[in-house]
């Protein structure tokens, strides 16, 4: 199910949307404010946004603005709604980063078709893998590359934690924690684990050093606990590598 998240201060029109958007089978969050809106992208990671202009404490401008700074949010669809007296408003909101805009009042009918659309070619652009063979779509593509890194940061660290993780990405633990589940499917302990045992696994096929080597370069204080979750893992033992 498609996550949409709509920033409108109008309460009977948000509510409107609402009853729309959820009897085509959209999941929706809503913000009254901008500022409201970068709290709900941060804890949900919709799939789409759809956000009024003029809304008080942060408008729809500023909200866009800092969405599109934000390497994690840059790339989330927004379709910006206007009044039509805001000619200037629609063409700054585009500049910014808008991928598409509405003016009000607006065909409800065209709104479905703009965020289906806007969803449809943001889910066929092409894939990446990263571990366990886990394919993502590519607007979570910044967010796994800059994981990854810090992964790779942290690898020899056996004390390494979920929240010293997600600090290092500038998340909240529980934001952290929800983002890796809702992209990976697995639970940020269980990412961290298969990460350095793949990595363990490829150190070993490039013959970098012996398993107790190995197993201290990827984070883990026991060779023996090593060897038994590679085991786990993928079915071998390090040894079994080394000889292929």
């Amino acid at each position: 199910m498609d996550t949409i998240l709509l920033l409108e201060d109008d309460k009977n029109l948000r509510e409107t949307l609402i009853d729309i958007f959820e009897l085509k089978g959209f999941n929706t969050l809503t913000a009254t404010n901008g500022k409201e809106g970068l709290e709900m992208v941060d804890k949900f990671a919709p799939d789409i946004i759809i956000s009024d202009v003029m809304m008080p404490e942060m408008d729809g401008l500023q909200f866009l603005k800092i969405l599109k700074e934000n390497p994690q949010t840059e790339i989330t669809p927004v379709i910006m709604i206007t009044a039509n007296t805001l000619t200037e408003t629609k063409f700054t909101g585009l500049e910014i980063g808008a991928n598409d805009h509405i003016t009000k009042p607006f065909d409800t009918r065209e709104l479905l078709l703009k965020v289906r659309n806007l969803i449809k070619i943001n889910t066929q652009k092409p894939k990446k893998r990263i571990v366990n063979d886990i394919q993502v779509a590519s607007k979570d593509e910044l967010f796994l590359k800059e994981l990854k890194t810090q992964m790779k940061r942290y690898l020899s660290d056996e004390n390494l934690t979920v929240e010293q993780l997600g600090k290092a990405l500038f998340f909240s633990k529980s934001t952290f924690q929800r983002r890796i589940k809702k992209i990976t499917n697995m639970t940020a302990t269980e990412f961290i684990r298969t990460f350095r045992l793949e990595y363990a696994y490829q150190l070993i096929e490039q013959n970098v050093g012996n398993t107790g080597k190995v197993a201290q370069q990827t984070g883990f204080r026991s060779l023996a606990y090593f060897s038994y979750a590679f085991k786990q893992h993928f079915g071998v033992n390090p040894s079994d590598i080394k000889r292929k």
